[in-house]
């Protein structure tokens, strides 16, 4: 019976379970995502679907079903917690777990011990011993030494037959006399030791430190000491008389996981004792000192040998400072090497194609101790890394950065900086920290220590270090062209005002002044939210030329890993420190390096995705606001000016004459209220006017169902009386509207008396108007439309409709703009009374935005019944929530605002084409804005919070129901009270005390927005054009620079012989390996095209693409004429 059950059940849910799935997942399966990109600090927002399982089925019977077994409700304990992949391996490993034992204990011990030796014939050679570090097998001590004669750091493990297990010893202890490992003669004894006898020597492997005995070639011609044990892949600790020394594999077996994880020396140090033995590790030698000094000596070496010093490649590439050891960024552009030929000949509007990104950025968790330190102990690399010499930059510091009083700034924000270069945060502190410079692709080119916080002379040397890496100049005098900089900082604001000045005042920065001079000044995106509003426009890429999409953050990504660091360096010696930094410094380029063109392929189709958005995004605003933008178009994008202490701009909000709060709502409320239309029920006439007034009145008593509906969906949460009330008050208008309207109706439609009698005799609207069919042409079928009633009713309401719906989505458009500052309001409001009012707001206008979306999706469907528009017009398309989000006007650009675009209901060319013209005036009870109104705007800045006057109170607040419909005509009492009381207290817009506006004046306010929205738009279109742009270029670049050093390094092997070429040799074929995966992704992007292409030929591409259709704005074009003869006819032959 229980199986039949749950086959009965199984069975419903598989006919239903889809469904309810698909229902599911329609209605609730939304989520907005936001995803951080690691070439920048960019949000995405988006809609995906989230796959929601059906609910489980419940099997209901009257009769109750038999107790089920044990065994029973285990299986389905087990079905409903199904185990993950994960749990399911380790259950399989826990079972397996005494088995892995024996298996592994038997390695404990040897069946053949104590047989003869099957690997030689040496009379009572016995097997005892064996290898722990490779195959060898079980054999005679013997045999054992002359198979590592070259694996002179093998653990040999010999059967003790005493206690009875395998003890692990040192080659040199497996013959009584001793055994000592030869260097030299191939392993053989030298015929002319040094010394008679053995040197006890220990030698330091990855399997442990071995205390060992070696002896040296001492032969005519042969190395010294230092120089055997190199050729031996042994590097010595000291250089007279070495003792001790590492193997390269252990040193390169460090390197690397000190770079990946950032072990210590002591800690690898203490591992390898353990590793010798684990019991007893005490007795273990310690050579952490000598480890110490090699490592740091390893690192030098390591960076000159790839670097191609040791290879003499300065004399290759002599644009390069003399003996720099910096991993260079293959895409940043450098001249007479990776560049374009005729790159100097690129013009002003395409200098972002030739422009140099670079970011700055303070770190105080890699600072450094006060501590008895050794003043000799200084950085090996000498200043040609990525830190200048040390003596020189103490000398600066001393002279200029010590004796320069606190830098000012200007910015409010940068209070908190202030306060943390505060001495007292960083006592006993010789370095309080670090300053890096890099470049756009984040690249470490530069970095100083800071001595009393972040102070402008320190990073002025960060910034002179990296400039002095590469020429800005194309020559010396720069006859041949000038590189684009930019520089970003995130308190550019304060650093860039005397710039010039500092560095070409200082002896130690003059070199660079020249490049200093022709720097623009950014603030990092995020970091700029941070500062006053005018750094917005002032120092944000957003709205600078040629920025492309620099959004500068990519200064801090190198400090998550750097900051692992912190710990261990701030203890060391200067010198310890800075190579340490140093080398991590190099691992982090190399890595950018090896993944760079992986990199900029994501970021060029990233940008060219951006693009099509954001231009697609402009050509429609370009469409909607087409009677504007000749006039917007003169403006100079580029104009600043100071009124007051804040800087206007296009891109800003104008802050005079701001309206206050009363103004903008109550303006709302009365135009929601306003009635032009001309009523029909006094015509008499049967003419095509009439007729476009007949139907015209009948929209609008359908509008008016609307409004009923929504006032019961809102009563559904708020079950009060008052509103129940004014529902029937409602309800009992309609009723008597609708009543006149069917008078006329039947003398202008009499084809539908029969329609209208049956729904009467039914009876079921007589007291719910709202659901009253009116029988115009869109509520009767196909058939009846065409046979009942002249084609010129349909022909009438198909015009005003789509009349209608441009003016709703208009009417929308003011909607959502009010909302967008409500919001505002009730984030800048405190207390329980405010929080309660800016909340009915919201929702009164809430509820006026799903009503406005139902009225245009109805008057959509309408049109589609009618053949007005197909169900997939591309201009009037179905409209969702989402589609009315905008971006802010009102404030400064926010974080993620490129990768947030505005809905369907702004940037579309579709839904938004042709509303900027007027349609038949409507009535008051359509709930819908009258169709002259302009866009509500929004202010300029940020609201200054309220300040608490004393002796002032603060006006209790009027309850007031918050629901479309709520508005009705003749409540001037409640609106007045309203108005007084939010003069007193005040909006978010209020930015100081205003006068009353005049309606020319508040219009002219309220367009604004659509101005500032405008030319936003077309600086993000700009924006990411110019990313787009710059990323072929860089990929190309980042192709020549592979090659380049490809070609390079075998003219080194060239020079070269013996191992010095074949090294050369290889790093060539590294390089033209990187070349063709460079190349590769470039063409498989679509771009191959452009690799033969020379500088002026690219840039003449550019101008061709920019002038291909879909990328021209039409309404921007010379002699462009809009004709609105389209958009009004709609207007024009409804009124006729």
């Amino acid at each position: 019976m229980l199986k039949r059950r749950k086959a009965e059940l199984a069975a419903i849910q598989e006919t239903l379970g889809q469904n309810i799935h698909r229902h599911r997942e329609t209605r609730f399966a939304q989520e907005i995502s936001i995803t951080a990109n690691l070439v920048g600090s960019s949000v995405i927002s988006s809609i995906n679907p989230l796959p929601l399982p059906p609910q489980p089925l419940q099997y209901r019977s009257s009769t109750a079903a038999p107790p089920k077994s044990e065994t029973e409700e285990e299986d389905e304990g087990e079905t409903s917690n199904k185990k993950t992949q994960r749990a399911e391996v380790l259950e399989a490993f826990q079972q397996e777990i005494p088995r892995f034992l024996d298996l592994i204990l038997e390695h404990e011990f040897d069946q053949h011990i104590g047989n003869d030796c099957h690997l030689c014939t040496r009379p009572g050679a016995k097997r005892t011993t064996r290898c722990y570090d490779c195959n060898h097998p079980l054999s005679c001590s013997e045999c054992f030494i002359s198979a590592h004669r070259h694996n002179r750091t093998h653990w040999a493990e010999v059967w003790n037959e005493d206690p009875g297990f395998f003890v692990r010893n040192d080659i040199s202890t497996l013959r009584p006399e001793g055994y000592a490992q030869h260097l030299g003669h191939g392993g053989d004894p030298c015929p002319m030791p040094d010394s008679e006898e053995d040197l006890l020597f220990f030698i330091v492997d990855v399997n442990g430190i071995h205390n060992t005995k070696l002896r040296f070639c001492h032969c005519p011609g042969a190395d010294d000491r230092v120089g055997q044990l190199l050729r031996h892949r042994l590097f010595p600790a000291t250089l007279e008389r070495p003792k001790s020394a590492f193997t390269f594999q252990l040193l390169h077996n460090f390197h690397l996981h000190h770079l990946e994880s950032k072990a210590t020396k002591y800690d690898f140090m203490g591992a390898l004792r353990r590793l010798t033995d684990n019991a007893f590790t005490n007795e273990v030698s310690d050579l952490y000192s000598q480890f110490r000094i090699v490592t740091q000596v390893w690192t030098v070496l390591t960076a000159t040998k790839r670097l191609g010093q040791a290879h003499g490649i300065d004399d290759a590439l002599p644009h390069r400072p003399k003996g720099t050891l910096i991993i260079y960024c293959p895409a940043c552009p450098e001249p007479h090497f990776n560049m374009l030929p005729g790159w100097e000949k690129t013009p002003p509007e395409f200098r972002h194609l030739i422009q140099m990104q670079m970011t700055l950025d303070g770190n105080f968790h890699l600072n450094r101790y006060i501590k008895n330190t050794d003043p000799h102990d200084t950085s090996l690399f000498r200043g040609r890394a990525y830190i200048p010499d040390d003596q020189v930059y103490q000398d600066y510091v001393k002279k200029i950065v010590l004796a320069t009083k606190a830098d000012k700034y200007n910015c409010g924000h940068l209070e908190v900086l202030r306060k943390q270069n505060a001495v007292k945060k960083f006592k006993n502190m010789a370095v309080s920290g670090s300053a890096n410079g890099q470049c756009g692709h984040v690249f470490v080119k530069s970095s100083v220590d800071l001595q009393m916080g972040e102070r402008f002379a320190n990073v002025d040397y960060a910034v002179a270090h990296a400039l002095r890496q590469q020429t800005i100049c194309g020559s010396a005098d720069e006859s041949q062209g000038t590189l684009d900089l930019l520089i970003s900082y995130d308190i550019s604001c304060a650093y860039s005002i005397h710039a010039t000045e500092r560095f070409s005042g200082t002896p130690y920065l003059r070199d660079v002044a020249k490049d200093i001079a022709l720097a623009r000044w950014l603030i990092p995106l995020v970091h700029v939210q941070n500062h006053k509003d005018n750094c917005t426009y002032l120092h944000s890429s957003a709205y600078t030329p040629n920025a492309c999409h620099f959004h500068g953050e990519t200064a801090e990504h190198f400090w998550p890993t750097g900051n692992q660091l912190g710990g261990q360096t701030r203890q060391m010696n200067s010198g310890h420190r800075h190579d340490t930094h140093i080398d991590h410094f190099g691992d982090w380029n190399f890595k950018k390096m090896v993944n760079l063109p992986n990199a900029l392929y994501n970021d060029l189709i990233h940008a060219k995705k951006l693009y099509d958005i954001k231009c697609e995004i402009f050509k429609g605003l370009s469409k909607q606001y087409v009677d504007q933008i000749q006039n917007w178009n003169q403006t100079d994008r580029a104009w600043r000016t100071l009124e007051g202490n804040e800087v206007q701009s296009v891109y800003r909000h104008n802050q005079k004459n701001v309206p206050s709060e009363s103004q903008i709502y109550q303006m709302l409320i009365n135009e929601l209220g306003s009635d032009s239309s001309p009523s029909l029920t006094d015509g008499t006439t049967t003419s095509q006017k009439s007729v476009a007034y007949f139907i015209h009145d009948g929209l609008l008593i359908r509008s008016a169902q609307l409004d009923v509906k929504a006032k019961l969906m809102f009563y559904k949460v708020e079950n009060s009386e008052p509103l129940k009330a004014e529902i029937e008050g409602a309800r009992l208008k309609l009723r008597t509207r609708i009543d006149r309207w069917r008078s006329v109706q039947k003398r202008i439609m009499p084809q539908v008396g029969d329609h209208v009698a049956r729904q009467s005799t039914a009876g079921k609207t007589i007291n719910k108007p709202e659901e009253e069919r009116l029988f115009l042409p869109s509520d009767l079928s196909d058939e009846d439309r065409a046979s009942i009633i002249p084609i010129i009713f349909s022909d009438i309401e198909r015009k005003l409709l789509e009349g209608r719906a441009f003016d709703t989505l208009r009417d929308l458009r003011t909607i959502v703009k009010t909302l967008t500052n409500l919001y505002d309001e009730k984030g800048q409001n405190y207390g329980q009374v405010r929080q309660t009012r800016a909340s009915a707001r919201i929702q009164e206008v809430v509820s006026l935005r799903d009503s406005n979306i139902n009225e245009y999706n109805s008057t959509r469907d309408a049109l589609i019944k009618l053949g007005g528009i197909e169900e997939d017009d591309p201009i009037l398309r179905h409209l969702t929530k989402q589609d009315t989000y905008q971006k802010r006007t009102n404030i400064k650009r926010t974080v993620g605002d490129t990768y947030r675009h505005d809905g369907l209901l702004w940037a579309n060319r579709g839904v938004t084409s042709g509303t900027q013209q007027a349609h038949l005036p409507q009535s008051s009870t359509a709930g819908v804005l009258p169709s002259g109104i302009s866009t509500i705007g929004t202010q300029g800045s940020k609201a200054k919070k309220r300040r608490h006057i004393a002796g002032r109170k603060m006006p209790k607040p009027k309850k007031r129901r918050t629901e479309k419909g709520m508005v009705t005509d003749g409540d001037k009492s409640d609106t007045e009270k309203k108005k007084k009381a939010d003069r007193k207290e005040g909006w978010l817009w209020r930015i100081r005390p205003t006068s009353r506006l005049t309606e020319d004046e508040l219009r002219e306010w309220l367009e604004e927005g659509d101005r500032v929205q405008w030319f936003r738009a077309e600086a993000e279109m700009q924006r990411w054009q110019e990313e787009w742009e710059i990323k072929q270029v860089e990929f190309l670049r980042c192709i020549r620079y592979f090659e380049q050093m490809s070609i390079t390094w075998n003219e080194l092997a060239t020079r070269s012989s013996g191992g010095k070429a074949a090294y050369a040799k290889k790093k060539s074929a590294m390089f033209h390996e990187m070349t063709t995966h460079a190349r590769n992704l470039f063409m498989h992007a679509g771009y191959s095209d452009l690799l033969n292409l020379d500088g002026p030929a690219l840039v003449n591409h550019f101008r061709k693409v920019r002038a291909l259709p879909e990328n021209i704005i039409p309404e921007l074009e010379p002699g462009f004429v809009h004709d609105s003869s389209d958009d009004a006819s709609a207007t024009s032959e409804g009124s006729d």
